[in-house]
């Protein structure tokens, strides 16, 4: 956009010392190449403005596809977390059974001996 304004003052520049240096020139053919210049300027612009828009909402895009994947990926790894959890409390909770019968198995044939818990 700056350079659009920097052309047209440039153009606008040259327009005028143009119209100095040719007096002869009648006003309307004068006013109507400003206004060309004005409206080459305006439109170039506008063109420029909406591709920069037009660029910036594919950017966007792209941010947000990567968003989410990552999303995805961190969900993904939540499950696998989870599914880890399970399968570690199952196992602790087979081997604290094993633990607990082979204790009861103990002291119902009398090869071992609990303490007795005195209460104060």
């Amino acid at each position: 956009m700056r350079e659009w304004a920097l052309l047209q003052l440039c153009l606008m520049d040259e327009l005028e010392r143009y119209g100095g240096a040719h007096p002869d020139l009648a006003f309307g053919v004068m006013t109507a190449a400003r206004r060309a210049l004005t409206q080459l300027c305006s439109e170039g612009g506008i063109e420029s403005a909406t591709r920069c828009a037009h660029l910036q909402q594919l950017e966007a895009a792209g941010r947000l596809r990567d968003l989410e994947q990552a999303l995805a990926q961190i969900n993904e790894l939540e499950r696998q977390r989870a599914l880890l959890w399970c399968e570690a409390a199952h196992d602790l909770r087979g081997n604290i059974g094993v633990v607990q019968n082979a204790a009861l198995g103990l002291n119902k044939d009398g090869g071992l001996k609990l303490p007795a818990q005195n209460s104060l």
